[in-house]
């Protein structure tokens, strides 16, 4: 009686945190003023296209004042919004979907005393550096939004004409991890075609078909949770498949996981599926050194999993798009909050009563 309250003031905490950090993060940007801002708009040959000084409101975020004075092509998730493309009535720019051509921005606050002029004074202002995420950019009276274009060849930058993003030395490493990629996903390929034909592991039909089914709860629940970030019932359902199944068996789901929600959402590179895929196999070897320890134990270690998966997407982002790893991370914080209390959440509720039905059953399938 005394562990069920304790769990349940621990899941109410928990949960006040979580709805906190979401409502933090849809409304930390915005306006608490009326005001303007002024948006310089800077293609790759470093040559500026349009410079407008537009009002916005109290309440507005920066991604309303872009969206109501510019036509914007952007894909929206629950992470926010990816600007690929901008257009005005005598400017177009266009990201042509690969990370070698894209948007990224710049922004600068005026500094304290000093009034706002018409003819703009770069020194007059505090610059922060910015990627290409527009959420959560602190939406301020008379601060400048640059919005520059790029590619291999061309960086541009409002503020500092010798910025470059063209570096030989990681052109190289980028290849390297891209062909690394490669030998890895088909290293893993052989290996699960080896598991699944060996004497000892063979798998057959009815449980290759039980493992296809597990793989679609997994898969549907998370396009089902997608617009809210991070709040799922993933880690859970991984962890539960490596206690029932074990690590060769949930290797097989987390593959064909990877690769659906890829194809789903159309991020088929590098990028994306080699963080996606060794942060899961990572998580899942951890779950299994204490599968059969306490709860306390898989809480610990599915947390520190959890974690280790952010961050290997940190280091992809920050190898293949030249970000910079500082801002990444503390913009990724309240994104990687939101993963660890949803996965104690799930864990601690939901993980001990699944195992008792499905493990049991598994076992006993297995005997036949």
């Amino acid at each position: 009686m005394r562990s069920n309250i304790t769990k349940a003031i621990i899941a109410i905490i928990l949960f006040i945190i979580l709805i906190s950090t979401i409502i933090f993060i849809n409304t930390g940007d915005s306006a608490n003023n009326n005001g303007y801002i002024t948006v310089i708009i800077n293609n790759k040959n470093n040559q500026i296209v349009s410079q407008e000084r537009i009002a916005f409101e109290k309440g507005d975020t920066l991604f309303d004042v872009i969206d109501e004075n510019y036509e914007l092509t952007c894909d929206n998730s629950a992470y926010g919004h990816y600007i690929l493309g901008i257009s005005g009535k005598d400017f177009m720019i266009m990201t042509e979907g690969n990370t070698s051509s894209w948007i990224w921005f710049e922004v600068a606050y005026l500094k304290d005393g000093i009034e706002y002029s018409n003819n703009l004074n770069l020194d007059d202002y505090n610059q922060i550096e910015v990627n290409s995420g527009i959420d959560n950019i602190e939406l301020k009276d008379n601060m400048i939004f640059a919005i520059n274009e790029r590619d291999n060849n061309h960086a541009s930058s409002v503020f500092n004409q010798d910025i470059s993003f063209n570096d030989n030395n990681n052109d190289i490493i980028k290849i390297i991890l891209i062909i690394l990629s490669i030998v890895l996903i088909s290293l893993i390929c052989i290996w699960l075609i080896i598991k699944i034909n060996h004497k000892k592991t063979r798998i057959t039909i009815k449980q290759l078909a039980i493992l296809a089914f597990m793989t679609s709860i997994l898969f549907i629940q998370e396009q089902l949770l997608s617009f809210i970030p991070n709040v799922q019932f993933t880690f859970m359902l991984i962890a539960l498949y490596t206690s029932v199944f074990g690590l060769g068996k949930v290797s097989i789901i987390i593959f064909a996981h990877v690769l659906l929600d890829n194809l789903f959402m159309s991020s088929i590179n590098p990028i994306v599926i080699m963080p996606m895929l060794i942060g899961y196999l990572i998580y899942a070897i951890l779950v299994n050194f204490v599968k059969n320890k306490s709860l306390v134990f898989i809480i610990i270690f599915a947390v520190i999993g959890s974690i280790i998966y952010c961050l290997c997407f940190l280091v992809a982002n920050a190898l293949f798009l030249d970000i910079n790893i500082w801002a990444y991370f503390i913009a990724d914080i309240p994104f990687e909050i939101i993963l660890v209390i949803s996965t104690i959440i799930t864990i601690m509720y939901a993980y001990r009563p699944l195992e008792k039905i499905l493990k049991p059953r598994w076992d006993d399938y297995n005997k036949l």
